[in-house]
């Protein structure tokens, strides 16, 4: 008996104690390249969450394929919740624009939502336009003759102009860009009409003059351009979109380890600091737990899927 004892202690031992999660450092993947906002982001949470969860946060950065790399790295990883990955808009968009990828979306789990980083659309400086309302006219006045650029097919900043091309039913042309600097000089030197860019990466030339921010599409309007009117207030609800930012888990973690990560990251952007460090990077807080991040990316998927079937765009 005391040896029968002493081999069920050695096997509970070896079991690992979610109620004392996280038990090692935590992988926290960025599925992007260093220096966007979801990079930038992730290092501002990864130091907070690091004194919060007491273990290191190594923050990795697995670009490529639109974001389908990081996300299979999370999917497939130990699902033990020490492996989380940074979400944005791709993970809602990919697996409608896609024709295969190499995870199953559904073998990531929502931890929390973070904030809402808001698309702007942005035109030139010798651009007549002063409005959404007066590219909406333009468009109409002259079909097929506006352009629009976008940081590549597919992207959101792609499939967010053509939600508005659905909402206003006009013909305008897309000029794809292989980045976003790229498509931000087109629009700068008047090649391309407008661009509906994330805000962080336009924010400088908003404030040099380079380009003009006629509309955001979040719900209200952005700290770093409170100047700037929403889509709703510029009379098109249809295109309040978010380039949200969330995290993400592999399915199958506990959900004690879940709940400790949603808890840490609740805590995390309570703190004053880390909302100004998050809206310096033109996001706004926006904390959701993981059901209701999960119902989000939900509805984001159907909001995302309609606009990719609508522009006809695919990616083998």
């Amino acid at each position: 008996m005391l040896v029968r004892l002493i081999v069920m202690l050695a096997a509970l031992s070896a079991v690992p104690s979610y109620a004392q999660f996280p038990t090692k450092p935590l992988r926290l993947v960025v599925p992007f390249g260093p220096g966007g906002y979801s990079d930038i982001v992730a290092r501002i949470l990864g130091a907070r969450l690091q004194e919060t969860l007491g273990q290191p946060i190594v923050v990795e950065n697995r670009a490529g394929s639109g974001g389908n790399i990081g996300a299979e790295v999370v999917a497939k990883a130990a699902p033990d919740g020490h492996t989380i990955m940074m979400a944005a808009p791709p993970v809602a968009i990919n697996p409608s624009l896609y024709r295969s990828l190499t995870y199953d979306p559904r073998m990531l789990a929502p931890v929390a939502m973070i904030g809402d980083f808001p698309n702007v659309l942005v035109v030139g400086p010798a651009s007549a336009d002063r409005t959404l309302a007066d590219v909406v006219a333009r468009a109409r006045r002259h079909p097929g003759r506006l352009n629009y650029a976008s940081s590549g097919a597919g992207t959101s900043t792609h499939l967010t102009a053509e939600l508005l091309k659905m909402a206003t039913q006009t013909f305008i042309v897309h000029i794809p860009y292989r980045t976003a600097p790229a498509a931000q000089t087109a629009v700068m030197t008047g090649e391309a009409d407008f661009y509906f860019s994330n805000l962080t990466p336009v924010a400088g030339h908003l404030r040099s003059g380079k380009l003009r921010a006629l509309a955001v599409t979040a719900a209200q309007r952005a700290p770093l351009i409170p100047e700037v009117p929403t889509v709703a207030e510029a009379g098109y609800p249809q295109l309040q979109v978010s380039a949200f930012l969330g995290v993400m888990t592999t399915t199958g973690a506990p959900q004690a380890a879940i709940a400790t990560l949603e808890a840490a990251f609740r805590k995390v952007l309570a703190d004053p600091e880390v909302v100004t460090a998050i809206e310096r990077q033109g996001g706004v807080v926006q904390h959701l737990d993981a059901r209701a991040f999960g119902a989000f990316l939900a509805t984001e998927a159907d909001r995302w899927a309609q606009a990719v079937k609508y522009s006809g765009a695919t990616v083998d």
